[in-house]
């Protein structure tokens, strides 16, 4: 009969015969690689209770929201992997389990934002269906170029991602950017770091004449000094200040719908330990919306 330590997960099981055998995934080196500052985790005598305790405790989710959902995806992995173990006598490496766990997180924040998106275009549709019905995507005037930027933001991470794109007087694409952004307070601010991203890099492509369109209509009336807003100040100024770089400068506003593309760009994902990736050719993650916006 198989026996198990009280703390089940990943310290000892038994074989057949009664012999100790030691799993190949060990939770020390799980927990401990995973950058959870928390010494209860790592701590070989606490029990599965108490650690589901601290996981779920308003400190750890309330300062640490991203590892307080690796944390419960690593428990679970772990269970998986010690299933694995004593049922099918498959051996996972620690690196592997957390790795699987942080595919998980991934996973389920993605289709988090998904449903956020859809809420979003659901809520905004009802109440301007007829205004973005009526306008669509308009190329800039002859010798401008248009630059469409929009920032994705996690809210239970704050983590933020930018993405933009530039199209010339005919319409024509001239190249299109993704961008990880830093840990932001709020969407006004992902906003606008995605601005001053896509201002930085269409100044260094040495474009000179820019219209800079986005979704956020509070972005284009903070930027025209339509309104105020002192805790965003930092970033309109950034902003301001890059503008004098250029010959002119034109914030404007469309509706969500004409910004597909640049939206798309924003929620992609970027392949792991890249920060900034620039397209030359158009991505075919934005193909079909840049169609509908040229025809």
């Amino acid at each position: 009969m198989m026996k198990e330590s009280e703390n089940w997960i990943y310290e000892t099981v038994w074989d057949r015969e009664g012999n100790p055998k030691k799993s190949s995934t060990c939770d020390l080196e799980v927990w401990r690689a995973s950058g959870i500052p928390h010494h209860i985790l790592t701590s070989v005598g606490a029990s599965v209770e108490t650690k589901l305790e601290i996981i779920l405790s308003r400190i750890l989710a309330k300062n640490q929201p991203q590892l307080s959902q690796l944390a419960l995806w690593i428990m679970w992995r772990l269970w998986r992997s010690r299933n694995q173990l004593v049922f099918q006598q498959q051996n996972l490496s620690w690196q592997s389990t957390l790795k699987r766990a942080k595919d998980d997180v991934q996973e389920w924040e993605n289709a988090q934002e998904y449903i956020q998106s859809l809420n979003h275009y659901t809520v905004r549709e009802g109440y301007n269906g007829r205004e973005s019905t009526q306008q669509k995507w308009e190329q800039p005037l002859m010798g401008w170029i248009k630059c469409n930027y929009d920032g994705s933001f996690n809210y239970r991470t704050q983590q933020t991602n930018s993405g933009w794109l530039i199209r010339d007087d005919k319409g024509f694409y001239k190249g299109a950017a993704q961008a990880v952004g830093g840990t932001m307070n709020n969407a006004l601010e992902s906003e606008l770091q995605a601005l001053v991203m896509a201002i930085e890099h269409t100044w260094s492509q040495g474009y000179r004449k820019v219209i800079f369109e986005g979704d956020s209509k509070q972005v284009e009336e903070l930027l025209n000094r339509k309104q105020l807003h002192f805790g965003a100040f930092n970033w309109i100024r950034e902003a301001w200040s890059w503008r004098k770089r250029f010959e002119e400068v034109i914030f404007s506003w469309t509706p969500r719908t004409n910004n597909q593309p640049a939206d798309m760009l924003a929620k992609s994902h970027l392949p792991q330990d890249t920060s900034f990736l620039y397209h030359y050719f158009v991505p075919k993650l934005i193909t079909n919306a840049l169609h509908c916006n040229h025809c």
